[in-house]
């Protein structure tokens, strides 16, 4: 005996209806049998444009009844919206029922919001690098990240450098990163804005302040040579006839300065070696504890009122400084002072 096949009709329906990317939506599909006496059985396919969703491509239908629902749930991204979603009931073997498919549902799936957060290191040296790291959050979490740029502003105007930063993916979020380099010190309010891509809005974050100042200078110490020297004076000028510094250790820096008349140069900068240095070398040699300065005066007749300045300094070290000063008929006078680490100004911050 032949049977008589019964038909099916599948319905579908997406809720919510209007999702944003990541947001769950569940697709349900109503299969409904002409005949109580053929209960629906078998397999139901969800596609999207003709092509089976991912994990929703075979889930079973089974019931007693003359009708049953399907659920599957699943995300959906803006950047491909409109979906075009049909649902197909496929028979199980030996089933007397035909197989079915609903009739299209358009779903448009909007962009997810995000949110983003810049962090910054507040104090900054000047000199040294600052990175700047700006995370994107997402409204929705789910399987989809966003992609795109970030921007990154110092008081409102772009930073040039940091202007296209590409997200990628650390430690599970979102984030780009940015790196400047300050040379003076002052004050600066950052603020990171994610352009957005096709599947999720762009947001801004709040500013940051941060301020960059001089690196703090860790004094090792006050040099504590000794300068001493003979010269013959006239009424018209002054010559020297030696001139030693004691107890000059090796890697600090002379420099003569001189202003006035019958001066030999401006200025002129030595470093202490242990080596010997050429005629012109811009060095000078340290032997037993003693540098002796005589070669770059001699000879030389400074005129009355000739300023001549020798400064001693090393690296976060508190220099010192000969300031001497040619008079008339007399002996110069001399003032010894300090020089701060990192100041070219002899007596001042020290």
């Amino acid at each position: 005996l032949s049977t008589v096949a019964s038909s099916s009709a599948t319905a579908l329906l997406a809720l919510p209806a209007s999702p944003v990317t990541n947001q769950t939506v569940s697709l349900i599909a109503t299969v409904t049998s002409s005949s109580s006496a053929a209960p629906p059985a078998g397999k139901v396919a969800f596609e999207d444009a003709g092509t089976p969703i991912s994990g929703c491509s075979s889930v079973s239908a089974a019931t007693f009844s003359q009708s049953v629902d399907v659920t599957c749930p699943t995300t959906f991204l803006a950047s491909t919206t409109p979906e075009h979603l049909t649902a197909v009931f496929t028979p199980a073997a030996g089933s007397s029922l035909t197989g079915s498919t609903s009739q299209t549902l358009m779903v448009v799936v909007g962009q997810a919001s995000t949110s983003t957060a810049v962090d910054v290191n507040p104090t900054v040296f000047v000199g040294s690098n600052a990175t700047y790291t700006a995370t994107v959050a997402t409204g929705q979490a789910g399987p989809f990240q966003p992609s795109g740029s970030v921007q990154f502003s110092d008081q409102g105007k772009p930073i040039a450098s940091c202007s296209n930063q590409a997200l990628v993916q650390s430690q599970g979020s979102m984030s780009a990163s940015c790196t400047v380099r300050y040379r003076k010190s002052g004050r600066h309010t950052i603020t990171a804005q994610y352009n957005g891509d096709g599947s999720f809005s762009g947001s801004g974050s709040a500013s940051q302040a941060v301020k960059v100042e001089q690196r703090p200078i860790q004094i090792a110490g006050a040099i504590t040579a000794k300068s001493n020297w003979t010269d013959y004076f006239t009424p018209t000028y002054t010559r020297f006839l030696a001139m030693l510094v004691h107890k000059l250790r090796v890697g600090t820096t002379i420099v003569f300065i001189c202003r006035g008349q019958g001066c030999p140069f401006a200025r002129q900068s030595l470093l202490v070696t242990s080596k010997a240095c050429g005629p012109k070398a811009q060095c000078v040699r340290e032997k037993a504890q003693v540098v002796n300065l005589l070669p770059r005066l001699r000879r030389y007749r400074l005129r009355v009122g000739t300023v001549l300045t020798i400064e001693l300094t090393r690296p976060d070290w508190i220099g010192k400084a000969y300031v001497i000063t040619i008079r008339s008929g007399r002996k110069p006078i001399d003032q010894i002072k300090c020089i701060a680490p990192g100041s070219t100004r002899p007596g001042v911050g020290c």
